[in-house]
């Protein structure tokens, strides 16, 4: 009984594959076992691991093939990025184009020196892998999509990534258009000095988002650049989007220096901070067309709008109410319009809001017959040449507000 048990034993294991690390070192010294990443890959089954070593690796278009695989490049003790994987500028440096699932992660790389029409750094298409702590820097998509990254039908999920300093004709940063009704995840990432140059369809320097669902979290958007709009992003989710305690900084746009937002599926921003924000044309901070913008426990300030919006530009939220509360909005500065600028936008509601010392007016309200602006134990003051401008048959109500020359209604005061 004994022998049988354990010839029983053994079968069973001989039929179990064990996971393997694979280790790539350019050193070509055979300490590794490969001197490139893509033979590891072709050797590498579901479940295996492949180590880069510290080391800059000169390679183009490599395929995972559709393998759940992990690939980790070295650290220091430092936490410092040491495997540079470059494309040497002659293609995408990495492709996932054969149903990638989130169990197919690329860690701790640096991705560097990719020029292609789409996807420079990384080009994705109906697969969806999973990226942590990588860094795609300088790479170039200047007539497509996606500097650094170019996601086609499937699944983005970045989490403490950064972008540098990647070129694309629409997604300096990233490019994702996804199946519609998905579900996509942002956190933790630096998007910074990432440019969309394709004239005026050059939209989203840092991200350029459609369809589906995007959740963003804990991300900065540093000094990007848009010819067209969204300096930092440009979005239009289908399901929607939600923007959560993010910076948006020194980021440029023709329209929306930080953001561009049109998705049907609204906008909601929660604990996050616009500041220093440029458009040459409308939306300094922000330019808004989605069907509803929620702007929740946020700061907008010192962002500039060449025309209409220092802060903000609405237009046409027909759908739900735009809504602001506990925000502070102050010297910002527009030469058209004013710092909040609304325009048809069925409902609007400012509530514990302050929106103060800009340069510009404070509100430009504009709609017709049916629409409402009300304005909520809030204060508009020090707003130059005025506190608020109406156009229009919409119906204003303010209450319990400090308005800055006077306004009437139920508490208010002009102190």
């Amino acid at each position: 009984m004994k022998n049988l048990i354990t010839c029983l034993v053994v079968c069973a294991l001989s039929g179990l594959t064990f996971a393997e690390t694979w280790t790539v070192d350019d050193n070509d010294d055979g300490s590794a076992d490969f001197n490139n990443i893509q033979a590891a890959v072709d050797a590498a089954i579901d479940g295996d691991e492949i180590v880069v070593m510290e080391g800059i690796y000169y390679e183009h278009d490599i395929n995972t093939l559709g393998k759940s695989i992990l690939i980790e490049g070295s650290i220091n003790t430092s936490g410092e990025l040491l495997a540079v994987v470059h494309g040497n500028w002659q293609g995408s440096v990495f492709v996932c184009d054969s149903g990638e699932t989130n169990s197919t992660v690329f860690k701790n790389l640096i991705i560097t020196g990719g020029s292609a029409f789409s996807g420079a750094g990384m080009y994705i298409e109906e697969s969806s892998p999973s990226l942590v702590g990588c860094k795609f820097m300088n790479n170039y998509a200047t007539k497509g999509f996606g500097g650094g990254m170019c996601i086609i039908d499937g699944t983005l999920s970045l989490v403490d990534c950064t972008f540098v300093g990647n070129i694309g004709g629409v997604g300096g940063g990233v490019y994702n258009q996804p199946e519609y009704n998905s579900a996509h995840e942002v956190r933790g990432c630096l998007f910074q000095n990432n440019q969309a140059v394709n004239g005026n369809y050059g939209h989203g320097g840092g991200l350029k988002h459609s369809r589906g669902f995007l959740d963003i979290s804990n991300c900065d958007f540093v000094t990007n650049s848009a010819s067209g709009s969204g300096g930092g992003m440009s979005e239009y989710a289908t399901n929607g989007i939600r923007i959560h305690n993010c910076t948006f900084t020194g980021n440029v746009a023709q329209g929306g220096g930080g953001l561009d937002t049109g998705g049907i599926g609204g906008c909601t921003i929660i604990s996050s901070t616009f500041n220093g924000n440029h458009a040459t044309m409308h939306g300094g901070a922000i330019q808004s067309a989605s069907p509803s913008l929620y702007i929740i426990n946020s700061r907008l300030t010192n962002n500039v709008a060449d025309l209409m919006g220092g802060a903000v530009l609405m237009l046409y939220a027909d759908q739900q109410p735009a809504m602001f509360v506990n925000c502070m909005i102050d010297s910002n500065t527009t030469s058209a319009g004013a710092t909040v600028s609304v325009h048809g936008t069925i409902a609007t509601k400012f509530v514990n809001t302050a929106i103060i010392n800009n340069n510009g007016s404070g509100l430009y309200l504009e709609g017709w017959e049916g629409h409402q602006v009300d304005v909520h134990n809030s204060i508009v003051w020090g707003n130059t040449p005025i506190s608020i401008s109406v156009m229009g048959d919409l119906a204003v109500d303010v209450r319990f507000s400090d308005i800055d020359g006077g306004w009437e209604g139920e508490g208010n005061i002009n102190t």
